[in-house]
């Protein structure tokens, strides 16, 4: 019962800054970008480093909202395989946690809506991995 009543105290102290991010209102709060919001789709594992231990948020596609912690950057060079004509020089795969991991397990993958403060939004497809120490960690993988 303390782990759901500590989840929802902090939605909801971050859940209405995240939601007025995702609705696309923008206030000095949102302005400290590290890195232009074309870097979601060219940064590489090197300029998402920099955003380790930062929240992130997720819309839900039922409307709830996400709250995850970067926790790991990996980059995903398929060397001379990869195609030429994508945006990005490496694939990157972003690993999150979240105390509702589980959930989204149970639910399965989901196309959302992510949000951080630096980078802004960006339409993404979550998935959760099964951790070896049990629970589950979210990724997204950036091609």
């Amino acid at each position: 019962m303390q782990k759901n009543s500590h989840l929802n105290r902090r939605l909801v102290l971050s859940g209405p800054i995240a939601l007025a991010a995702l609705a696309g209102v923008h206030g000095t709060a949102f302005a400290a970008p590290s890195l232009d919001l074309a870097s979601w789709k060219t940064g590489t594992a090197d300029d998402f480093d920099a955003f380790l231990h930062q929240p992130f948020f997720a819309k839900m596609q039922d409307g709830s909202l996400l709250h995850m912690t970067l926790v790991d950057v990996e980059a995903g060079n398929s060397g001379s395989a990869r195609p030429k004509n994508l945006a990005r020089s490496e694939g990157v795969i972003l690993t999150f946690e979240s105390e509702l991991g589980e959930n989204l397990a149970k639910q399965g993958d989901h196309s959302v809506k992510m949000y951080n403060s630096s980078l802004g939004n960006f339409e993404a497809f979550l998935g959760a991995t099964p951790r070896r120490s049990g629970g589950y960690n979210i990724e997204l993988v950036l091609n």
